[in-house]
């Protein structure tokens, strides 16, 4: 059983599988694909059954080399399987999304990029513009320095508003520690400068 999340698209992969932990606590290594199966890596299979061996607990691992905690297993576990793997599963996601979170949808990158790029150019900063400045080739209204504040006004005003949406959003799920990792700040100051937003405060 593997969990994929749907913006995994980075270098480092965050595909997770649900691993068997048997005999006190052995698991099997990360390991190949061919491995996997050889080693009884699909969980289901650590029955006990022809051989085979028995599963005491699971867990999550992801193809980062991150692992859930060990969740005890029973008989009834291994007929609902399903069940069994929504807490590991909420566990994983919960470590895909941190993980993540530093690579924007492409969308979005792209859009920050085209409002740098025309801020830049507006500035007089751009490649294309400073040349222009260079030779003289500037004409009234190519460069707007005062515009370019106007903009960056809005732009603060939009920040702190998602800000406060995303603060307020992730606290129900995500630590402080978290949250600021995401901010490039520490646990710290992002906790002193945001948790007037905290709704569960």
């Amino acid at each position: 059983m593997s969990f994929f999340h749907p913006h995994n698209e980075g270098k480092i992969s965050h595909e997770a599988e649900l691993v068997a932990v048997v005999d006190g606590g052995v698991e099997p290594p990360k390991a190949t694909h061919e491995d996997k199966v050889r080693l009884g890596w699909g969980w289901l299979l650590a029955d006990g059954r022809d051989g085979r061996p028995r599963a005491t607990a699971i867990k999550v691992v992801c193809g980062c080399g991150w692992k859930g905690r060990a969740r005890p297993v029973t008989q009834e576990d291994f007929d609902d399987p399903d069940k069994m793997s929504e807490a590991p599963y909420r566990e994983w996601a919960h470590h895909a999304e941190v993980e993540l979170a530093k690579d924007l949808p492409d969308e979005l990158s792209q859009a920050l990029g085209a409002v740098e790029w025309q801020l830049n150019d507006l500035a007089g900063t751009s490649y294309e513009m400073s040349k222009k400045r260079k030779s003289g080739e500037t004409q009234i209204g190519d460069v707007r320095p005062l515009a370019v504040l106007n903009a960056v006004k809005e732009l603060r005003r939009i920040a702190d508003d998602c800000e406060k949406d995303a603060v307020q959003q992730a606290r129900s799920d995500f630590s402080w520690e978290e949250i600021g990792r995401a901010l490039g700040v520490t646990k710290q100051s992002a906790h002193e400068r945001l948790r007037h937003l905290d709704p569960q405060t």
